[in-house]
């Protein structure tokens, strides 16, 4: 069997050692031809191809190469910490949404009795989540919320719904942020 085995010595060749299986130098000792160097049972013998060494350094086209893909790598960090910052900002306005929606669905379920209440209305609320009112800070979100009856149990079971998006003036089409509805079971005779 024939193995390349680089030697990190003084030398700046890689060695070539010929090592022998179990069995061949097992056969190999006990013969009376065995290999001149009884102490070890690889040989080793040096190449004619030179080979690199670290104290040479690198080429031109090497650190050409290696400048470009750092320059390319520095480029696209601005644009990732612009998608990221976009993204907080999003993720933020939907936990804020949500919470928003939360808050009158529960409320809706506080309600002792939701028989004369029916049908659709909308709050608009500031940053903080305050109903709008004059003098309040601008409108941030628009809150629809809604109770009908289920269509297959009408007289027993309401649909609380409760719509939260961002609020964009002229803009009643604007897409739902966050959607949250929950079933009413109606108690009694």
């Amino acid at each position: 069997m024939l193995a390349i085995v680089r030697s990190f010595g003084s030398t700046r060749t890689p060695s070539v050692s010929k090592c022998l299986s179990a069995s061949e130098s097992r056969w190999r000792r006990e013969s009376a031809s065995a290999l001149p160097n009884r102490s070890g049972m690889c040989t080793a013998s040096q190449p004619s191809f030179p080979s690199h060494s670290a104290a040479e350094g690198f080429s031109l086209v090497e650190v050409l190469i290696a400048t470009g893909i750092l320059i390319t790598a520095a480029a696209a960090i601005p644009q990732l910490f612009t998608a990221a910052t976009r993204a907080n900002v999003e993720a933020g306005a939907i936990t804020w949404a949500t919470t928003l929606a939360a808050q009158k669905l529960e409320e809706l379920e506080a309600q002792s009795s939701l028989d004369g209440v029916g049908g659709e209305s909308i709050d608009y609320l500031d940053s903080r989540g305050a109903l709008d009112t004059p003098g309040s800070p601008p409108r941030a979100y628009r809150r629809r919320w809604w109770i009908e009856p289920l269509p297959w149990a009408p007289e027993r079971t309401l649909v609380l719904g409760v719509a939260v998006s961002r609020y964009q003036e002229g803009d009643d089409a604007t897409p739902e942020t966050v959607r949250l509805v929950t079933l009413r079971t109606r108690t009694g005779p």
